[in-house]
């Protein structure tokens, strides 16, 4: 059964519970598996243990649910710590709920730069993106509160369901769910626009991107510096620990089926 949903309503799926959260910032970090989740001692700046949040058996279903939403994703299978004759799935986020929810940039924002940073290099987005991608990577890491409204859904998954679809509809399948205000097809929002109606500070990895970019689109600059100095003031504080983020192996990015669109004020570099 396929469910409706939309940008916003996925954006609470992730928020809304700790336990969810939680499990999302550490597969972020490195592949896990349920052992890993369980019975694993405390992560670096997560107060609380996702065993300590539920029980065993909600664990396994929160993992269920994330991949129902292709939140999380197999990345590979290894042998079971606990049984010698059998194999356990390693699960990883998806870069999708960096996507959809800046909360979960902000709380890792290491991981996070560490997703766009391979979903950037795709050669699908640098080929659709051209020119503008090094400054593209730097608003996204800057500003994640940009991103659910500069993407589309470009390609449905592989496999599909047998619930009939139309083309519209299997590109914003995203597991068992339909995101119906996903847009399929590239938008170019003004990025003006969406800079007022930035509330969080800028990510400071991303922050320093842009203040030391040499290319020469000055008004993008210009309009980075503009919110910087009319209501962020200064940048995020770093992150209070600093935290290990292993490389992507590629079924993370969803191969490459929700792309960045271009800003509107972007559209000519292109083409030049």
């Amino acid at each position: 059964m396929i469910y409706a949903s939309s940008l916003a309503e996925m954006r609470r799926d992730i928020t809304r519970s700790d336990l969810r959260f939680n499990l999302l910032r550490i597969c972020a970090r490195a592949p896990r598996m349920i052992h890993h989740l369980i019975h694993a001692p405390d992560y670096p700046g997560i107060e609380t243990t996702l065993f300590s949040l539920q029980s065993e058996i909600n664990v396994t279903i929160e993992i269920g649910e994330c991949r129902n939403r292709e939140f999380l994703t197999i990345v590979a299978r290894v042998q079971d710590p606990w049984n010698a004759k059998m194999q356990t799935n390693l699960s990883r986020t998806t870069i999708l709920p960096f996507l959809l929810a800046p909360e979960l940039a902000y709380a890792e924002p290491q991981a996070y730069a560490t997703y766009l940073r391979a979903w950037f290099a795709l050669p699908a987005i640098t080929d659709e993106v051209g020119k503008s991608v090094d400054l593209m990577y730097a608003l996204f890491l800057a500003f994640p509160e940009l991103v659910p409204r500069a993407i589309y859904a470009a390609a449905p998954r592989g496999e599909l369901p047998n619930e009939p679809l139309d083309a519209i509809g299997a590109r914003q399948l995203f597991g068992w769910y339909q995101l119906r205000d996903l847009p399929t097809t590239p938008t170019y929002p003004h990025l003006s626009h969406l800079i007022a109606t930035l509330r969080r500070p800028p990510l400071p990895a991303g922050w320093r991107l842009l203040r030391s970019g040499k290319q020469v689109q000055g008004l993008l600059h210009g309009m980075a510096r503009l919110a910087y100095a009319h209501k962020l003031r200064r940048p995020a504080p770093p992150p209070p620990v600093e935290v290990e983020v292993r490389g992507i192996a590629g079924p993370e990015l969803l191969t490459g089926r929700v792309r960045p669109t271009l800003f509107a004020e972007l559209k000519s570099v292109v083409h030049q």
